[in-house]
């Protein structure tokens, strides 16, 4: 996989996480949950497809990072906790319409967002 192809999707990871700034400002705080989550997404996938593998799958490329990332030491155990984390809420935030969303919730995703994204950006200009 092309490194330009990685830069793409890292650039992607960005705009979600700017797109959930947003949307937390506005107290729109499910869809701040659910583009945090897609902005720690795509920042794993860009790490997947830089180290050769390609999945588009989210089952996937969790799995990969947790094998090829964490497991081995390689990225902290805390990346595998917020990417978990932010899966489950945003499926909650998505589908469960008594789930309540708070400003907390959004603000500690978004907050773990920007920290998973420094930390790829960091293991990729290694």
């Amino acid at each position: 996989m092309s490194e330009s192809l990685s830069h793409k999707i890292l650039a992607l990871a960005r705009e979600h996480r700017q797109s959930a700034e947003v949307l937390y400002r506005e107290r729109q705080f499910r869809d701040s949950i659910s583009r945090s989550y897609y902005a720690i997404f795509h920042a794993a996938r860009a790490l997947v497809e830089a180290a050769g593998a390609t999945s588009k799958k989210q089952e996937g490329v969790i799995s990969h990072f947790d094998r090829e990332f964490v497991k081995t030491g390689r990225l902290s155990k805390q990346l595998s906790k917020i990417l978990h984390e932010a899966k489950d809420l945003r499926e909650m935030s998505d589908y469960e319409e008594s789930w309540q969303a708070t400003g907390d919730k959004a603000q500690k995703l978004l907050d773990g967002a920007t920290l998973f994204i420094q930390e790829v950006e960091r293991f990729l200009s290694t």
